[in-house]
């Protein structure tokens, strides 16, 4: 008699449920069996969809759809580990069990219903049997589980149909039916316990080699995903595209894999598993072992490939050759079953991570090794490898881990358990790319050290600030902005967005640590601030942008209602309203200077810079209005009040000579008298409310408090004189020359020297004036600029021609801002620094080179970058005008530079933190490589943040 495979492997699977029930026998047999029952009428029709071609994805071919056995699987796993923990007194896992028996039907049922509800004619007999079937499970589970458990079922449930669409749509032809079932839902409720145990981590109580493997097999496999889904949109065979991918697995294994396993075992993963090997000389005689198999393997594979080469192109691998993998991995197995279970757990995660990882390279042809892989394992392809992916040998490595896995060992008093572990690569492409995924790797770099209720949302304002900053590119392109922004430049909103937010959260994290209350609580607003000013510049973006983007649209709702939400839960309505109030002044201030100032910034440094302005306003009113309680330091006073004060003057005069020419002696007489009369009788007046003493003779006691101080400002007056004559004389060769001569990038690079000669010596020896002196500064150099703007007499012509010279391409707009961009990127570190939140004066390890941030990015990184890139580069980054050679000296100088500071500066004491320093440097050394912001802003504050941690 001739038999259909298909029925005997169905009489086969029904022969098991029936021994499996003929020793476990419950409440959950008879839905056991009515499931088995009705899975054999719908793989019927499963069948008859993968051969008509009506199922709506591409399924493997040759082989029928596998319903029955694969619904089987999770419920029958579930209640047979029921069994053995009802026998052990193990309620809490008894109760897990249940749920997996749950989950397994719910799945099971939910393909039915798709197959059921696609095939036509209606099957009405197939319907009612799994009617039946399905009214039996949902009665039963309302009887059997809790709330809870029946939520637990259905976030799995969930997540099994958003990542059945991923899988099916990017893998076409690898799975059927029933294999997608085993796996999406194996994947889907591994994810569901990861996400219930990573929410109480804090009450999780667990092997930490259980989380290993929960953490490590969704880690990788959230990892594949991403990069499938990310390469449908840019080729991933290029040089460019595999480093990008390198880099990014190392930005997300570090950044999320590694932390997120951290909090569920409360330990560093990396040192953990360090001492989970070496804990005995077993483990090490047992790793040696499986290396040397591994490596057998590989010649095995290496030996039949020069076979292919030297007979036929098309030589495929016998049967006999296939099942060499098999012994060896059998010779793997049986020893660690022996002589140490939990160490074959990890190491077959570990194996399992690696192989995903691998074939990653292979589908993606990720460079270098991408296409000799193909080559290699195309070698042993048979024809269940149908689809884009080579899953033999992950399935061979599944089928031997997983009783390994399942092994119920809380329900086994005298029985062991297995662990897993995880490792990622990091990538670069396109410059806006990369400056986008350094900006997220130091996002991720903060928050795998401080991670607390604002944290997910930055995250989200990171993701949300992506997708618009492309918005905002394609304004630019379009000339579709509003106002005029400064040209050949990217907007720069992503990482401009992340600037307030993160310095809000790194010296939050400090003010916590020395239990400052009042300091902890503004950092708080700063970082609500930044989040707002963040989300109100995307609505502009989205608002003017035609047709509307749907899509950001969505991800931007989904990151301003966390922002709101948590806002809500962490501000008091005072600080709320005083957020409002920053909000407030951002756009008026934005409206005047945009329009005053055309092509002046990029929509990112526009958001840096007024959004900085804004908040140093408001706080001035703020403490202005409480002068009388107003308790600080004088030197802070000072600051806003010489900022605030020397801005409303530029604005005041950019709004009168909008009315009048500003180049005549009577308007620059008028201007001389107007910025005396406001100066004396507004600015000094407000600064003397706030520090109850006259603003000058604080001053002067200031700066003639100690010897030191006099030897440091004489020394800073030749430092400025020195850089008057370089000035000088660069014009005079222009003179001589030719008059379209300018500063070459190495004549541009004195005036960072000058300045590092001048920020290190006030530094070591006296950093408040320091601070007085760079505001002092500051304040010259704008009423120059505007001097020199409105060509104010007798001087205003002279600097017109004398700063010409020094212009680059970033100097596009009316103003002339990179020296004043160069002071606050050396000053800003200074200014931020929260004292308050340092009884000490220093912070401890990477803490003490925070005030140095300046130094260290912009006059020692860029300084020497620039000259060694334009003088010695020659290999030079992808898209960009940037050399390898000049980013791997600045990393190099930097270092350096640290290295002199610890013998120079006492203060300093990095005690172990060195590859967090170095990782800091090379982080912003990259950023410098690919922004096409002001990298004199931009790379002090991000290199502030990282040091901060």
């Amino acid at each position: 008699m001739q038999t259909n495979p298909v029925l005997v492997e169905s009489l086969v699977v029904f022969s098991i449920v029936l021994c499996v029930h003929s020793v476990i026998w419950n409440q959950l047999s008879w839905c056991a069996i009515a499931l088995a029952i009705q899975a054999f009428y719908v793989q019927h029709k499963w069948d008859r969809l993968l051969k008509s071609g009506g199922a709506v994805f591409q399924f493997r071919p040759s082989a029928n759809s596998g319903i029955l056995p694969a619904c089987m699987v999770m419920p029958l796993i579930g209640m047979a580990v029921k069994g053995r923990c009802e026998d052990s007194g193990n309620v809490v896992f008894e109760r897990f069990s249940l749920v997996v028996t749950a989950t397994g039907m719910a799945l099971a049922l939910f393909l039915s219903l798709i197959a059921l509800g696609i095939t036509r004619p209606v099957p009405t007999n197939t319907c009612v049997i799994s009617g039946i079937a399905g009214s039996a499970v949902l009665y039963t589970v309302k009887q059997t589980l809790t709330v809870s458990e029946v939520i637990e079922v259905l976030e799995v449930l969930l997540i099994f149909v958003y990542l059945s669409l991923i899988l099916l749509f990017l893998l076409p032809r690898c799975f059927t039916p029933g294999e997608a079932l085993i796996i999406v839902g194996g994947i889907s409720f591994v994810i569901n316990q990861l996400i219930k145990r990573s929410l109480n981590a804090s009450e999780a109580k667990g092997d930490p080699v259980n989380y290993f493997l929960l953490v490590a097999v969704v880690g990788s496999l959230l990892l594949g995903i991403f990069f499938a889904l990310l390469f449908c949109f840019m080729e991933s065979e290029t040089w460019v595209s595999s480093l990008f991918f390198h880099m990014m697995t190392a930005v997300l294994g570090l950044g999320i894999i590694l932390p997120w396993l951290a909090l569920l075992i409360s330990r560093h993963p990396i040192t953990w598993l360090l001492d989970f090997m070496l804990h005995s000389q077993t483990r090490l005689y047992l790793l040696g072992y499986w290396v040397f198999l591994a490596a057998l393997a590989s010649v095995v594979v290496l030996h039949q490939n020069t076979k292919r080469s030297s007979e036929s192109k098309k030589h495929q691998a016998s049967t006999l050759v296939r099942k060499y993998f098999h012994l060896i991995v059998v010779a793997t197995y049986v020893p660690g079953l022996i002589y140490d279970r939990q160490l074959l757990h990890v190491a077959s995660v570990g194996c399992l991570v690696v192989f995903l990882l691998l074939e990653y390279t292979r589908y993606f042809r990720i460079r270098p090794m991408g296409q000799l892989l193909r080559q290699l394992l195309t070698l042993f392809l048979d024809e269940r490898d149908s689809g884009p992916l080579i899953l033999t040998h992950i399935y061979l490595l599944l089928g031997m881990s997983l009783p390994i896995w399942l092994f119920p060992g809380p329900c086994t008093p005298k029985g062991t358990l297995p662990g897993a572990g995880a490792l990622v690569p990091y990538a670069g492409t396109n410059p806006v790319l990369v400056e986008s995924l350094v900006v997220f790797s130091i996002v991720l770099c903060v928050h795998s050290v401080i991670w607390n209720q604002l944290s997910w949302c930055a995250i989200a304002l990171a993701i949300q600030a992506f997708y618009v900053q492309h918005k905002w590119d394609r304004l630019l392109k379009s000339g579709g902005a509003v106002f005029q922004f400064r040209p050949s430049a990217n907007s720069g909103i992503l990482p401009a967005c992340m600037v307030m937010p993160l310095i809000g959260m790194a010296v939050k994290g400090r003010c916590e640590d020395s239990g400052n209350v009042v300091f902890e609580r503004f950092s708080l607003v700063v970082t609500a601030t930044g989040m707002a000013l963040a989300l109100f510049l995307s609505l502009i973006a989205l608002g003017i942008t035609r047709p509307v983007p749907t899509n950001t649209c969505v991800i931007s709702g989904i990151a301003g209602s966390a922002v709101l939400y948590t806002v809500k839960q962490t501000l008091t309505v005072s600080e709320v309203i005083e957020v409002l109030e920053v909000l407030l002044i951002f756009v008026y201030l934005s409206l005047i200077l945009l329009f005053l100032l055309p092509r002046c910034f990029t929509p990112g440094e526009a958001l840096i810079i007024v959004g900085g302005i804004s908040f140093v306003i408001n706080q001035l009113i703020k403490r202005s209005l409480n002068a009388s309680e107003a308790k600080g330091d004088p030197v802070n006073y000072f600051l806003l009040v010489a900022v605030v004060g020397s801005l409303l003057l530029g604005i005041f005069f950019a709004l009168l000579f909008c009315f009048m020419e500003s180049e005549t002696w009577v308007s620059s007489l008028f201007f001389h008298m107007m910025t005396a009369v406001l100066g004396l009788g507004i600015i000094l007046p407000w600064l003397a409310l706030l520090i109850s003493r006259h603003p000058i003779m604080w001053l002067l006691d200031f700066m003639l408090h100690s010897q030191t101080r006099l030897y440091l400002l004489g020394y800073w007056v030749f430092l400025a004189a020195l850089a008057s004559v370089v000035v000088l004389h660069q014009n005079t060769k222009r003179s001589s020359e030719s008059k379209k001569h300018q500063a070459s990038t190495l004549v541009r690079k004195y005036f960072h020297l000058i300045v590092v000669a001048t920020y290190v010596p006030g530094l070591i020896y006296d950093r408040q004036l320091l601070q007085v002196a760079s505001v002092g500064c500051l304040v010259v150099f704008l009423l120059l600029e505007y001097t020199r703007y409105f060509r104010i007499r007798p001087m205003g012509q002279l600097l017109r021609q004398l700063l010409t010279l020094f212009l680059d391409e970033r100097d596009s707009g009316p103003l002339i801002l990179t020296h004043i961009y160069l002071l606050l990127g050396m000053s800003l570190p200074i200014w931020l620094f929260p004292g308050p939140c340092i009884p000490k004066g220093t912070l401890p390890g990477a803490g003490a080179l925070v005030p140095y941030a300046g130094v260290l990015a912009v006059g020692v990184g860029d300084t020497v970058a620039s000259v060694f890139g334009s003088t010695l580069g020659e290999i030079r980054w992808p898209g960009t005008k940037k050399t390898v050679e000049g980013t791997a000296t600045s990393i190099f100088a930097q270092v350096i530079a640290v290295a002199l500071l610890l013998i120079f500066d006492s203060t300093v004491n990095l005690n172990t933190s060195y590859s967090w320093i170095v990782g800091s440097i090379t982080l912003v050394s990259l950023l410098e490589a690919y922004t096409s912001q002001i990298d004199n802003l931009m790379l002090p504050l991000y290199l502030f943040v990282l040091l901060m941690m």
